[in-house]
Protein backbone atom coordinates (compact mmCIF):
# COMPACT_ATOMS: atom_id res chain seq x y z
CA UNK A 1 0.00 0.00 0.00
CA UNK A 2 2.78 2.41 0.97
CA UNK A 3 4.67 1.48 -2.21
CA UNK A 4 1.62 2.34 -4.34
CA UNK A 5 1.28 5.71 -2.59
CA UNK A 6 4.99 6.36 -3.18
CA UNK A 7 4.74 5.60 -6.90
CA UNK A 8 1.60 7.73 -7.21
CA UNK A 9 3.50 10.59 -5.62
CA UNK A 10 6.42 10.14 -8.03
CA UNK A 11 4.09 10.10 -11.03
CA UNK A 12 2.36 13.27 -9.83
CA UNK A 13 5.70 14.94 -9.10
CA UNK A 14 7.18 14.19 -12.52
CA UNK A 15 3.96 15.09 -14.34
CA UNK A 16 4.16 18.56 -12.79
CA UNK A 17 7.86 18.87 -13.63
CA UNK A 18 8.31 17.42 -17.15
CA UNK A 19 11.77 19.02 -17.51
CA UNK A 20 13.09 16.51 -14.98
CA UNK A 21 12.48 13.75 -17.51
CA UNK A 22 14.75 15.59 -19.94
CA UNK A 23 17.44 15.98 -17.28
CA UNK A 24 17.27 12.29 -16.36
CA UNK A 25 17.41 11.23 -20.02
CA UNK A 26 20.38 13.52 -20.64
CA UNK A 27 22.15 12.12 -17.57
CA UNK A 28 21.64 8.52 -18.73
CA UNK A 29 22.91 9.36 -22.23
CA UNK A 30 25.88 11.16 -20.71
CA UNK A 31 26.75 8.16 -18.51
CA UNK A 32 26.53 5.77 -21.47
CA UNK A 33 28.68 8.09 -23.56
CA UNK A 34 31.27 8.36 -20.79
CA UNK A 35 31.31 4.58 -20.43
CA UNK A 36 32.04 4.17 -24.14
CA UNK A 37 34.44 7.07 -24.51
CA UNK A 38 36.38 7.13 -21.26
CA UNK A 39 38.52 10.30 -20.97
CA UNK A 40 42.21 9.44 -21.21
CA UNK A 41 43.60 12.48 -19.39
CA UNK A 42 42.72 14.80 -16.54
CA UNK A 43 42.19 17.69 -19.00
CA UNK A 44 39.59 15.66 -20.90
CA UNK A 45 37.86 14.79 -17.64
CA UNK A 46 37.77 18.47 -16.71
CA UNK A 47 36.32 19.34 -20.12
CA UNK A 48 33.62 16.68 -19.76
CA UNK A 49 32.73 17.91 -16.29
CA UNK A 50 32.60 21.50 -17.50
CA UNK A 51 30.37 20.55 -20.45
CA UNK A 52 28.07 18.54 -18.23
CA UNK A 53 27.92 21.36 -15.69
CA UNK A 54 27.03 23.89 -18.39
CA UNK A 55 24.18 21.79 -19.72
CA UNK A 56 22.88 21.15 -16.22
CA UNK A 57 23.03 24.88 -15.47
CA UNK A 58 20.91 25.57 -18.55
CA UNK A 59 18.34 23.00 -17.51
CA UNK A 60 18.38 24.37 -13.96
CA UNK A 61 17.71 27.89 -15.23
CA UNK A 62 14.81 26.61 -17.34
CA UNK A 63 13.40 24.63 -14.41
CA UNK A 64 13.64 27.60 -12.02
CA UNK A 65 11.88 29.86 -14.51
CA UNK A 66 9.17 27.26 -15.07
CA UNK A 67 8.80 26.75 -11.33
CA UNK A 68 8.42 30.48 -10.69
CA UNK A 69 5.68 30.69 -13.31
CA UNK A 70 3.92 27.71 -11.72
CA UNK A 71 4.09 29.24 -8.25
CA UNK A 72 2.79 32.57 -9.56
CA UNK A 73 -0.10 30.86 -11.37
CA UNK A 74 -0.95 28.81 -8.28
CA UNK A 75 -1.04 32.00 -6.24
CA UNK A 76 -3.42 33.63 -8.73
CA UNK A 77 -5.68 30.59 -8.74
CA UNK A 78 -5.78 30.55 -4.94
CA UNK A 79 -6.85 34.18 -5.09
CA UNK A 80 -9.64 33.23 -7.48
CA UNK A 81 -10.81 30.51 -5.10
CA UNK A 82 -10.66 32.95 -2.18
CA UNK A 83 -12.99 35.34 -4.02
CA UNK A 84 -15.37 32.53 -4.95
CA UNK A 85 -15.34 31.22 -1.38
CA UNK A 86 -16.12 34.69 0.02
CA UNK A 87 -19.10 35.31 -2.28
CA UNK A 88 -20.42 31.79 -1.68
CA UNK A 89 -20.32 32.31 2.09
CA UNK A 90 -22.25 35.54 1.57
CA UNK A 91 -24.90 33.63 -0.35
CA UNK A 92 -25.15 31.10 2.48
CA UNK A 93 -25.77 33.94 4.94
CA UNK A 94 -28.72 35.01 2.79
CA UNK A 95 -29.96 31.41 2.75
CA UNK A 96 -29.86 31.21 6.54
CA UNK A 97 -31.74 34.49 6.93
CA UNK A 98 -34.45 33.50 4.45
CA UNK A 99 -34.95 30.04 6.01
CA UNK A 100 -35.38 31.67 9.41
CA UNK A 101 -38.11 34.04 8.23
CA UNK A 102 -41.59 34.04 9.75
CA UNK A 103 -43.42 31.76 7.33
CA UNK A 104 -46.49 31.61 9.56
CA UNK A 105 -47.07 35.34 9.29
CA UNK A 106 -45.33 35.57 5.89
CA UNK A 107 -42.74 38.10 7.10
CA UNK A 108 -39.06 38.19 6.01
CA UNK A 109 -36.39 37.80 8.69
CA UNK A 110 -35.68 41.29 10.03
CA UNK A 111 -31.93 40.51 10.05
CA UNK A 112 -32.05 40.20 6.27
CA UNK A 113 -32.44 43.97 6.03
CA UNK A 114 -29.11 44.34 7.88
CA UNK A 115 -27.10 42.03 5.63
CA UNK A 116 -28.61 42.58 2.19
CA UNK A 117 -28.29 45.60 -0.04
CA UNK A 118 -28.20 45.92 -3.81
CA UNK A 119 -24.74 47.46 -3.54
CA UNK A 120 -23.48 44.17 -2.05
CA UNK A 121 -24.63 42.23 -5.10
CA UNK A 122 -23.07 44.88 -7.32
CA UNK A 123 -19.78 44.47 -5.48
CA UNK A 124 -19.93 40.68 -5.78
CA UNK A 125 -20.61 40.74 -9.51
CA UNK A 126 -17.86 43.31 -9.99
CA UNK A 127 -15.40 41.08 -8.13
CA UNK A 128 -16.40 38.02 -10.19
CA UNK A 129 -16.22 39.98 -13.46
CA UNK A 130 -12.71 41.12 -12.56
CA UNK A 131 -11.35 37.57 -12.36
CA UNK A 132 -9.00 36.85 -15.33
CA UNK A 133 -10.75 33.88 -16.92
CA UNK A 134 -7.60 32.76 -18.77
CA UNK A 135 -5.99 31.96 -15.41
CA UNK A 136 -8.71 29.53 -14.36
CA UNK A 137 -7.17 26.71 -16.37
CA UNK A 138 -10.29 24.83 -17.49
CA UNK A 139 -13.26 25.51 -19.74
CA UNK A 140 -15.58 24.04 -17.10
CA UNK A 141 -14.28 26.47 -14.49
CA UNK A 142 -14.56 29.43 -16.85
CA UNK A 143 -18.19 28.61 -17.69
CA UNK A 144 -19.01 28.12 -14.00
CA UNK A 145 -17.56 31.55 -13.15
CA UNK A 146 -19.60 33.24 -15.87
CA UNK A 147 -22.78 31.52 -14.72
CA UNK A 148 -21.99 32.30 -11.08
CA UNK A 149 -21.94 35.99 -11.91
CA UNK A 150 -25.35 35.69 -13.59
CA UNK A 151 -26.83 33.75 -10.69
CA UNK A 152 -25.89 36.46 -8.21
CA UNK A 153 -27.71 39.00 -10.35
CA UNK A 154 -30.79 36.75 -10.40
CA UNK A 155 -30.46 36.12 -6.65
CA UNK A 156 -30.38 39.84 -5.92
CA UNK A 157 -33.66 40.39 -7.76
CA UNK A 158 -35.28 37.37 -6.06
CA UNK A 159 -34.23 38.57 -2.60
CA UNK A 160 -35.57 42.06 -3.24
CA UNK A 161 -38.94 40.63 -4.30
CA UNK A 162 -38.94 38.39 -1.22
CA UNK A 163 -38.14 41.31 1.09
CA UNK A 164 -40.84 43.48 -0.50
CA UNK A 165 -43.40 40.88 0.55
CA UNK A 166 -46.45 39.35 -1.05
CA UNK A 167 -48.58 42.50 -0.70
CA UNK A 168 -46.18 44.44 -2.93
CA UNK A 169 -46.02 41.69 -5.54
CA UNK A 170 -47.94 42.83 -8.64
CA UNK A 171 -49.65 39.47 -9.21
CA UNK A 172 -50.06 38.24 -5.64
CA UNK A 173 -51.50 41.51 -4.36
CA UNK A 174 -54.28 41.39 -6.98
CA UNK A 175 -55.13 37.79 -6.08
CA UNK A 176 -55.29 38.66 -2.38
CA UNK A 177 -57.56 41.62 -3.11
CA UNK A 178 -59.98 39.25 -4.77
CA UNK A 179 -60.09 37.25 -1.53
CA UNK A 180 -60.98 40.23 0.62
CA UNK A 181 -63.86 39.69 3.02
CA UNK A 182 -64.46 37.59 6.14
CA UNK A 183 -65.85 34.65 4.16
CA UNK A 184 -62.43 34.17 2.48
CA UNK A 185 -60.33 34.59 5.62
CA UNK A 186 -59.03 31.00 5.79
CA UNK A 187 -58.42 30.78 2.06
CA UNK A 188 -56.68 34.14 2.07
CA UNK A 189 -54.44 33.02 4.94
CA UNK A 190 -53.51 29.79 3.13
CA UNK A 191 -52.83 31.59 -0.14
CA UNK A 192 -50.67 34.16 1.66
CA UNK A 193 -48.51 31.42 3.19
CA UNK A 194 -48.19 29.61 -0.14
CA UNK A 195 -47.24 32.83 -1.91
CA UNK A 196 -44.62 33.64 0.70
CA UNK A 197 -43.17 30.14 0.42
CA UNK A 198 -43.04 30.55 -3.35
CA UNK A 199 -41.02 33.79 -3.04
CA UNK A 200 -38.63 32.02 -0.67
CA UNK A 201 -38.42 29.08 -3.09
CA UNK A 202 -37.40 31.42 -5.90
CA UNK A 203 -34.41 32.60 -3.85
CA UNK A 204 -33.57 28.99 -2.95
CA UNK A 205 -33.38 28.01 -6.62
CA UNK A 206 -30.64 30.56 -7.25
CA UNK A 207 -28.88 29.77 -3.96
CA UNK A 208 -28.74 26.07 -4.87
CA UNK A 209 -27.38 26.91 -8.31
CA UNK A 210 -24.73 29.14 -6.72
CA UNK A 211 -23.69 26.25 -4.48
CA UNK A 212 -23.48 23.90 -7.46
CA UNK A 213 -21.30 26.35 -9.41
CA UNK A 214 -19.14 26.98 -6.35
CA UNK A 215 -18.40 23.26 -6.04
CA UNK A 216 -17.69 23.02 -9.78
CA UNK A 217 -15.15 25.86 -9.61
CA UNK A 218 -13.43 24.30 -6.60
CA UNK A 219 -12.98 20.96 -8.38
CA UNK A 220 -12.05 22.39 -11.80
CA UNK A 221 -9.21 24.66 -10.67
CA UNK A 222 -6.06 22.57 -10.35
CA UNK A 223 -2.73 23.30 -8.65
Amino acid sequence: MKINIFFKYLIKFFSRNPLLWIVIAFFIIFCLFIKKYVPSSSSEVASWIQAFGSVMAIFAAIWISDRQETVALDSKRRSILAIVEAVYQRAEIYRSMILNSDFENHLPNSELYNVYDRSVITGITRALSGIPLYEVGSSEGVMALILLNDQFLFLGKAIEIFMAGIHNHPDFSKQLEQLAGPENKDLRSKCSKDMFKLLAKNTEIHLNKIKELYLTINTSIKF
